[in-house]
């Protein structure tokens, strides 16, 4: 089903144009703030610069961090998550927004919910800092699979799946599938069996494409709040990327937008950015991060996440913070399969038996087994004290390179060394 939306050639074009809720950016965040403005009575548009929609959620593992959610709420609490959330900060961060956020985020889960989206409890799951007061396993919840079918013609305009998540370049991966299959933990030969055998058993759908109809992690989650979406009406356009904002007096009245190369004005009664962070910018990048980070290892969607609302909003008077911080993860230099070089994932693969990560001095310099964004924070902090990080260099012997993935080329028993490239 393609949706479209007439853009408007002057502010003052139609009366019910400036009614719009005007959505920047596709994304999970982007997605359920369309949803509640149209379920509140609202008319709402949402625009997409890329030719996809799903955005970095959809090359994400779809995992929400909702504290003193419902199936969590005989361990945690609201002093248990505030006493957590000012730990991680440091109480560098705004107490107003933490308590919104604390207060808020069961009841936006709920409202997912509502619309279609089926979350489940990561059972077990820590805390990122789980050494901090106030940390309480369970709080992520995730979205089980969606079946990519249900969305007609909308499928074939979703992100494609992240490398790293496509086992075998072919079946998309959840995480239990991960988890089985890269640790072969009980059960992990029935896990792979279904994903073999429930790709190469919907015959129909072979026939129509080679992408895997069963949308995991992050695109299900995008998968569902598409289809609630389309049931509603909401229009979405692609190709549209933000030029800018229109300020009158003391309020945004819409925005200037470039749709498939033609400029135009979209007026609008309010505008929501949702248009994620600025890694894809090197000069963003070497403006904020506190040591020098290159585009090229990011994970998130080429041309996607380059600050296009920050600056617009910097244009317009609007104040930025906390700009020198990010979502760090490690990634390696890899080729794909058409010869490309391409960032590949290290969330999982550093902290297992028979590895280590050590700076050009050859010195470890943090424990590898800590989850993947502290590892990022702890890369950065050596190379402050030493220059010699950024790249470091992760170090396994044959018994790991057999037994495990690393990043997206699989474990030696299923792919033996003598099937990788030489580079």
């Amino acid at each position: 089903m393609s949706v479209s939306a007439p853009l408007s050639a002057s502010p003052s074009s139609s009366a019910s144009a400036a009614s719009i809720i005007l959505v920047v950016g596709s994304g999970l965040g982007g997605m359920i703030a369309a949803l509640r403005a149209h379920d509140s009575g609202l008319r709402t548009l949402m625009i997409e610069k890329s030719p996809y929609y799903g955005g970095t959620s959809a090359f994400s593992g779809g995992g929400i961090w909702i504290p003193n959610h419902p199936d969590v709420q005989d361990e945690d609490s609201r002093e248990a998550a505030l006493t957590y959330l000012n730990a991680v900060t440091g109480g560098k961060a705004d107490q107003g927004k933490l308590e919104a956020y604390v207060d808020n985020a069961p009841a936006m889960a709920a409202y997912a919910r509502s619309v279609g989206a089926r979350l489940f409890k990561c059972e077990g799951l820590p805390d990122y800092f789980s050494d901090l007061p106030g940390a309480v396993p369970g709080r992520q919840l995730s979205p089980r699979d969606f079946d990519g079918k249900l969305l007609g013609d909308e499928f074939r305009r979703l992100r494609p799946i992240h490398p790293g998540f496509l086992g075998f370049e072919r079946y998309a991966l959840n995480m239990d599938a991960i988890y089985a299959l890269m640790n072969r933990q009980r059960g992990w030969l029935w896990e792979g069996c279904k994903l073999v055998f429930g790709y190469w058993a919907d015959i129909g759908w072979r026939m129509r494409t080679s992408r895997d109809r069963r949308l995991s992690m992050g695109r299900a989650f995008v998968g569902y709040l598409r289809k609630a979406m389309i049931d509603r009406g909401i229009p979405l356009l692609l190709n549209t990327a933000l030029v800018g904002l229109v300020r009158e007096e003391s309020r945004v009245t819409g925005v200037r937008v470039k749709h498939n190369g033609n400029e135009k004005l979209i007026t609008s009664r309010a505008v929501i950015l949702a248009t994620g962070g600025f890694e894809q910018n090197q000069q963003l990048r070497d403006e904020y991060h506190p040591v020098k980070t290159e585009v090229v290892h990011s994970l998130t969607p080429a041309g996607g996440n380059r600050g296009d609302a920050i600056r617009a909003g910097q244009e317009i008077g609007a104040a930025v913070d906390n700009m020198e911080n990010a979502w760090w993860s490690p990634t390696v230099d890899l080729l794909d399969s058409s010869n490309s070089r391409v960032a590949g994932q290290l969330f999982f693969d550093r902290g297992r038996p028979g590895s280590i990560c050590v700076n050009r001095l050859g010195r470890r310099f943090c424990n590898e087994s800590i989850s993947y964004d502290r590892f990022g924070y702890a890369m950065i902090e050596d190379h402050r004290k030493t220059g010699a990080n950024l790249p470091c260099w992760m170090i396994f012997d044959a018994r790991y390179r057999q037994k495990y993935n690393i990043s997206n080329i699989p474990p030696g028993w299923a792919y033996p060394d003598w099937r990788l490239p030489k580079e």
